[in-house]
């Protein structure tokens, strides 16, 4: 039909172009009128899939949430592992991983979606050393006098990190037999990591200084020769640590109030809280008066 039309004279279809997307072309004028010359990342319309456009190459990438199991595993170990990959497309593919583990989910699948979660949260972490705040500074730095300044982390939740740990323990819950999330010797230094359920996770090694675990669920978690100095558990709701080890964690000048440590052995902890308010039992609330 195309090519007779073509012989009676008629003009050839082109394909639309996406400067013949309003939506497009609304973005992209906002971007420019705001200043930003550099990555312009444009939302496609369609479930499940990003596009992404650089203005230096001129190319438009499109990414397509896998929906079988097998596919997704693929799709996230590659993807999550690609530091150059967006952070919101990050997120809806640990999201994905999270929905994937319901039922139906193919053996072996909840082994391989907490490996490569446990991978992307040490690449993120990592990541968010060199991040940069709202005025422009390093994350992490040094101020005047030498010393390591300290971000408020309740400006600090790195969503991609949250979403990671939220997965963890819904594909953690979800599996068929037991298995246990290793989140040991990574650096949550700094982070706002509130009301998150980390319960019997193995942080072992792991730092949480200064950081935010406020109305946090840990029971049962691993805290053994970590480092928990400057940390806060401090919030109207009350955060569960029964059963959770401190042997060799360091607590000095951490902040404790409104939290359940029953069952909990402190004395191999090193160091003294700063803040020990409304602990139950009182056994426990008794160590550091």
């Amino acid at each position: 039909m195309s090519s007779g039309s073509r012989q009676d004279g008629g003009k050839p279809e082109r394909k639309p172009t996406i400067w013949q997307n309003p939506a497009v072309v609304a973005a992209i004028m906002a971007s420019l009128i705001g200043g930003v010359f550099g990555v312009i990342q444009v939302i496609i319309p369609l479930a499940q899939q990003w596009g992404r456009e650089d203005n230096g190459a001129g190319t438009v990438v499109s990414t397509e949430i896998a929906t079988d199991p097998r596919e997704l595993i693929v799709q996230a170990d590659r993807m999550l592992a690609n530091t150059e990959t967006p952070i919101n497309l990050r997120i809806d593919l640990i999201r994905a991983l999270k929905q994937g583990s319901g039922e139906g989910a193919p053996p072996g699948y909840h082994e391989d979606a907490i490996d490569i979660l446990v991978r992307y949260l040490r690449q993120a972490v990592g990541e968010r050393r060199h991040a940069k705040d709202d005025f422009g500074l390093p994350y992490l730095r040094k101020d005047e006098y030498g010393n390591q300044f300290e971000p408020d982390p309740r400006m600090s939740r790195p969503l991609s990190i949250v979403a990671a740990l939220e997965a963890l323990d819904t594909i953690r819950d979800a599996a068929p037999t037991p298995v246990e999330v290793r989140i040991g010797n990574i650096d949550f230094s700094y982070m706002n990591l509130a009301l998150l359920d980390l319960s019997n996770f193995n942080a072992g090694h792991s730092s949480f200084k200064s950081a935010f675990l406020s109305g946090c669920d840990c029971r049962g978690t691993n805290f053994n020769n970590g480092d928990l100095s400057g940390l806060v558990v401090w919030g109207e709701k009350q955060a569960r640590f029964d059963g959770a080890t401190f042997s060799n964690t360091k607590l000095g000048g951490s902040k404790w109030a409104n939290v359940n440590l029953t069952g909990v052995d402190l004395s191999r902890a090193i160091g003294r809280p700063a803040v020990w308010l409304d602990i139950e039992p009182k056994e426990i609330q008794a160590i550091f008066r």
